[in-house]
């Protein structure tokens, strides 16, 4: 007498279908954060930021003293590029002051403190005292475009951090360099801020280091202390000797 089938199918006992293997070439790891793996790639599910303080305070230390030096390279070799270019960086800026006016000086000093357009916009406040114009006005108008290039340079860094020139070292710093602006983030502004520091570079940085975006605008708020302190030692009479041909250029015939 032949055995009856059983409802769950050929070679089924209990009536249940035994799960399928997983294919040799697809497993996940133990760690539930890890990566997917397959054979030809690795998606990544989440990415896990180190913490603050699980930095070694010397790495940071470090950290800071290279970002300081190249920081410095920076601004010297964009003063160099001033100097070499000196005589058609302060005609193109004469031109744009004297055709906008008021607009022109946002303008050049958008181009300043976020891309690090070779002419200060300390220059701007001395051409206004020099040329006899409403330098609160003007010092206030630089302010306010001074902060909002921070804003700029804020978002632009992470564009830049992709271009190949740059994007190793800064993934290969990236823990420490997100620390560092985790902890020290609003002071590095405010010195750049405040200092002959590259504004623009340390702005860069805080974008690309994901500095958290309100007390970053806070830090940038010192651009407003620095141009009206320049203001005011303008009209004691104090003026750098670097600034006094550019500003001349600038204030036009007297």
């Amino acid at each position: 007498m032949p055995l009856a089938r059983l409802p769950g199918g050929r070679g089924s006992v209990s009536g249940v279908t035994p799960p399928r293997p997983t294919p040799s070439h697809l497993h996940r790891r133990a760690d539930p954060s890890g990566p997917l793996t397959t054979g030809r790639r690795r998606t990544h599910l989440r990415t896990v930021t180190t913490p603050a303080a699980a930095i070694d305070p010397k790495a940071l230390r470090r950290l800071a003293l290279k970002t300081l030096l190249a920081a410095l390279a920076v601004a010297l070799l964009v003063a160099v590029a001033g100097f070499l270019l000196r005589d058609p960086i302060e005609r193109l800026t004469a031109g744009i002051v004297a055709t906008l006016g008021l607009a022109g000086m946002g303008l050049v000093t958008l181009l300043s403190d976020s891309l690090m357009f070779p002419v200060p916009p300390d220059v701007l406040v001395f051409a206004a005292v020099a040329g006899g114009s409403d330098a609160l006005l003007v010092a206030a108008v630089v302010s306010v475009a001074s902060v909002a290039a921070g804003s700029v340079a804020y978002t632009v860094g992470p564009q830049l951090a992709r271009l190949p020139l740059l994007h190793g070292w800064l993934e290969r710093h990236r823990a420490a360099g997100e620390a560092f602006f985790a902890r020290f983030g609003v002071w590095a502004v405010v010195i750049a801020a405040l200092t002959p520091l590259p504004y623009a570079a340390f702005a860069w940085l805080a974008g690309i280091y994901r500095m958290p975006y309100r007390p970053f605008v806070l830090a940038c708020l010192a651009r407003v202390l620095r141009f009206f302190l320049y203001l005011w030692l303008f009209e004691l009479g104090w003026f750098p000797g670097g600034l006094i041909g550019v500003g001349h250029a600038l204030s036009g015939p007297q």
